[in-house]
C-alpha cells in the first residue's frame, strides 16, 4: 500500500494518465488522499527497482442511475507504463482492491470512463464489470 512519501511517485504517473493535470497539484491531492486510509486504497506497484503502476479506490455513497448506495467501493483510477501492461498484472492489482474492500464490508465496485474510451470499456468488461448506464454532463455558462 501506498504512503504519503509515495505521493511524487503517483503524481508522476498521474500526468501520464491525465493529461494536462499539474504536477504539484497533484502532489498536493496525493498526500490528502494517502492521508485518509479509512475510506482510501492506493497501490503502488513496482517491478524490479521500477515504480510501473497504481491503482487507486476511494469508498463513497454512490446516488446516480437508480442506485442509492450508501458505501461502494469506486475505482478512481488504475495505471500501468504501456511496456508492463498485462492482464496478469491488473487482475492482481484488482484482487489485491477487492480484498481490501470486503475487510471494509463494501459490497460493489464501480467505476466511470469517458463514453469515447472504448479501450478502457473493454479492460473493464474483460474484468466482469457491468455497464449499469450512460451519463451525459451538461453545462450552461452564466456570464
Amino acid at each position: 500500500m501506498a504512503c504519503v512519501e509515495d505521493a511524487k511517485r503517483l503524481a508522476s504517473m498521474s500526468v501520464e494518465l491525465w493529461k494536462g493535470v499539474d504536477f504539484e497539484e497533484e502532489i498536493q491531492s496525493w498526500k490528502i488522499i494517502l492521508n485518509d486510509e479509512s475510506d482510501n486504497y492506493c497501490l503502488l506497484v513496482r517491478a524490479d527497482q521500477e515504480y510501473i503502476g497504481f491503482l487507486h479506490i476511494g469508498i463513497r455513497a454512490i446516488r446516480t442511475a437508480g442506485f442509492d448506495i450508501e458505501r461502494a467501493g469506486y475505482l478512481e483510477s488504475i495505471f500501468i507504463y504501456s511496456h508492463y501492461r498485462s492482464i496478469e498484472l491488473a487482475k492482481q492489482m484488482l484482487f489485491r482492491a477487492e480484498q481490501w474492500l470486503n475487510e471494509k464490508g463494501v459490497q460493489q465496485l464501480i467505476s466511470e470512463i469517458d463514453i469515447d474510451d472504448v479501450e478502457s470499456q473493454k479492460f473493464y468488461q474483460g474484468f466482469d464489470f457491468i455497464e449499469f448506464s450512460k451519463l451525459v454532463h451538461y453545462i450552461k455558462y452564466l456570464y
